[in-house]
Parts: structure tokens; sequence; C-alpha cells
């Protein structure tokens, strides 16, 4: 049954988006599950950072289940693919085998991306007659280059998971495990961070693209401040100096 698939193991909120038979195609229901997905790790204190992957060893997603009739921009699901830009919370993609189109949107969404050399990885809207959604005109001449940006959605080229990695879109490419592994073993080492900090090195990294370097300084200033009051500053400088592992406060919950 296609489903998104949820497990948490030590603070980080593990999503696998399940339709192998498919290439893990995503459903307008699944879709939906994966927003409420999302949602529901943003809100849970107990949830310090999400991974999503697809299921198998084929494809992280191959995108829309492209059986259903096409999706209607303004449809709520449609928020699934684009909604970990908007989270507090760092999400990576694991990315094995392909991922194209609603899976390249949802990728690129994510604040770090994992492959391992089995990714192929395309945006195939020229190709199919279809605009490039979800933030790609945005996002890939950032994570590339414009000129690679527009050769690869011009082009509709795939790029494997070294080559996706040398042109700036995947930010690392393993070959001693599964993306998945990597992913999970990177998750875990910022798990143990402070979340408030975290939660303000990605609001930070977002400002800091849409803003002069006075407002960013400004801002740092202030967002340092608001950070010190949750106390994980105190506690991170006593664990250090008391060579213990620092307790810190999680999102959403007073010391």
């Amino acid at each position: 049954m296609p489903q998104i698939v949820q497990e948490t193991i030590d603070r980080v909120r593990i999503l696998t988006i399940e339709n192998e038979p498919k290439r893990n195609a995503i459903t307008h229901a699944m879709a939906q599950q994966l927003l409420d997905a999302l949602r529901a790790a943003e809100s849970d204190p107990l949830v310090r950072i999400v991974v999503i992957t697809g299921a198998g060893k084929l494809a992280f997603s191959s995108g829309h289940d492209l059986s259903e009739p096409l999706g209607d921009p303004d449809r709520e699901s449609e928020l699934a693919f684009g909604f970990p830009r908007t989270m507090r919370k760092p999400v990576i993609a694991a990315i094995t085998g392909h991922c194209h189109a609603a899976g390249l949107m949802l990728a690129v969404a994510c604040d770090m991306r994992i492959a391992d050399e089995s990714a192929r990885i395309g945006s195939p809207g020229a190709k199919l007659g279809g605009m490039p959604m979800g933030g790609q005109l945005q996002c890939l001449p950032e994570y590339m280059s414009p000129g690679r940006a527009k050769l690869f959605m011009m082009t509709a080229m795939i790029l494997d998971g070294r080559t996706a990695s040398e042109w700036g879109l995947v930010d690392i490419v393993t070959s001693e495990m599964t993306a998945l592994e990597h992913a999970l073993k990177l998750a875990h080492a910022i798990a143990a961070n402070s979340p408030a900090v975290v939660a303000a090195i990605k609001a930070g990294v977002a400002h800091w693209s849409n803003v002069s370097p006075a407002q960013l300084a400004s801002w740092e200033k202030t967002e340092s401040q608001r950070v010190k009051e949750v106390g994980d500053w105190e506690e991170g400088v006593k664990a250090f100096l008391g060579k213990r592992p620092p307790v810190f406060t999680d999102l959403g919950v007073e010391r």
C-alpha cells in the first residue's frame, strides 16, 4: 500500500516514501500524509531533526504518481513538497536511486541532500512540457550555478550522484555506506546540539540571502540574545567544563 512510513530514533524522525512498485511515486493521499507528518515533526518537542528517504534501493521518489489526475497547485497536499523549507527544524534528504520531478522538488526544499553513487537525479519538466516547480528556478541556480542550473533543467539531463555532488546539487555523496546510513549519522550529530541554535542557524542562512550585511548583523545580535535566554549557552559551557554531554532544551519546551 502506498504510504509514508514514520519512525523515530533518538530525536530523529525518519519519513520513508513507500511505493516501490512505482519507484516511490507520490499519490495525492501520500502527499497529504507527508505534509501531516512534517507538521507533526515540527510541533513535536521530542523531535529535533527529520530525515526523508525512499523505500528500497531503486528510488528516493520518481515524482507524482502520473496515473492520477495532475496535481492542483492549490491543493493543500502540494504544500508538502516545499514544507521542509519553512520548518524551524532541519530536514535531510537521503537520496538513493531515482529522484525526479516532485521528488526533486522535495529534495531541494530540504536543508541538506545526502546521496549515494546510485542516485539518478533529474528535472524532466522541459521534456514533458511542464514548468520546473517547487522552487527549482530559485534553488538550483543557488546550489549549482546559473549556467549549470539552466543546462540541467533545459536539457532534462540525469545527473548521477557523483556529478550531482560535483555540481553542488548534492552536499555529500557516499560510496562507503547508503545515503540513509550517512544521513542518519549526520542527523544524530545535529540532534545532539542545541535545538535553539540549530534553528537559528537555519533561519539565519535563509535570512542572509535576502538582506544586507548591516541588517544581518542586527538580526544576529538580536537572535544571539534570544538564544542565550533559552539557557543552552550556560548549559553548554557547564557541560564542557564538567566533561559531560549537554542537556539542551527542546524547541517548544521551557527549561
